[in-house]
């Protein structure tokens, strides 16, 4: 891995160190760092129409809610680590036994998981989001690719607290997969509990 791609990842680390943090403290406010660093939370798929691409081709324009699919009211159990943090406090080993023992739960207007518990949650859901939504937040995705296709259906879902803290955006691709950063700042696939049983 090159020093830049280091640098990066550390960069990143601590932008999601933040986020998880602001879960817990009222006082942080994701919107006002990612203003302050001017990091932009919805990337357009093109720099024109957001209905076109350059070259003229139609594309489904987002569509953002905050009623949360049904598909996700659930426990999702974790899989496999996906993604490995470029740095973390605490071992991959240590990583997946916290997952196993809290994976993440979504109720209508609630979202648990290691370390938070959101009552009276805000979603924002994008039913349109793509794979460059989640190369924005640092997912690699060239995997998710292989596995289900350029042109998987994915849902990104932004939790926030009641006060307006953002604490973590997770993604659902074609209904069954939850991609989402966890313990160690990996980030993770999921599995509802009742697809797993």
């Amino acid at each position: 891995m090159t020093i830049t791609k280091r640098i990066a990842a550390l960069l990143m680390a601590a932008a999601l160190l933040f986020c998880l943090a602001a879960c817990d403290n009222s006082d942080g406010d994701m919107n006002q760092y990612l203003e302050n660093n001017g990091i932009e939370q919805n990337i357009p798929v093109s720099g024109t129409d957001p209905g076109a691409l350059p070259g003229g081709e139609e594309v489904d324009t987002p569509v953002y809610g905050d009623e949360l699919p049904e598909v996700l009211i659930s426990t999702w159990s974790v899989v496999d680590i996906y993604q490995y943090a470029a740095a973390s406090d605490i071992s991959e080993q240590e990583a997946m036994d916290r997952e196993y023992a809290n994976g993440i739960s979504f109720g209508y207007n609630c979202f648990t998981r290691a370390g938070d518990n959101i009552q009276d949650a805000v979603f924002a859901i994008n039913s349109n989001a793509s794979y460059a939504d989640m190369q924005a937040l640092g997912i690699q995705t060239s995997g998710l690719e292989q596995l289900y296709g350029q042109d998987a259906r994915i849902t990104s879902v932004g939790i926030s607290t009641a006060e307006g803290s953002q604490c973590t955006t997770v993604f659902l691709i074609n209904d069954a997969v939850l991609v989402a950063f966890g313990s160690g700042m990996n980030v993770f696939t999921y599995e509802s509990v009742e697809a797993v049983g």
